[in-house]
């Protein structure tokens, strides 16, 4: 009778280890996902579009040489927000609301 008893609670050992280890894959599955879920979410926060409110005395060419720095062309970022804003000409004005394309 001992032997048979003894037996029962080896395996119920065995069956709470098993369900530890299941518990455990689980757990590192569902925060393997949601690191990933938050890496990718990370991503679109910087995709927002920016915004600069056009100064007295900018001009395109001078925003374009602020915000590429200086391995960016400013001819064509200049002319990329000319576009990105459907401006007919480059003449901006103080107090104008520019929408930075994504660069």
């Amino acid at each position: 009778m001992v032997t048979h008893r003894r037996w029962r609670l080896v395996r119920a050992g065995r069956l709470a280890a098993a369900l530890l280890v299941l518990l455990a894959a689980l757990l590192a599955l569902v925060g393997g996902l949601s690191g990933a879920l938050r890496a990718e979410g990370a991503g679109r926060e910087e995709a927002l579009p920016a915004y600069h409110v056009v100064q007295p005395g900018d001009t395109l060419w001078q925003i374009s040489v602020r915000l590429g720095g200086p391995s960016t062309d400013p001819r064509r970022l200049a002319w990329t927000i000319q576009k990105h804003n459907g401006l007919a000409s480059p003449v901006i004005f103080p107090g104008q609301i520019l929408e930075l394309p994504p660069f």
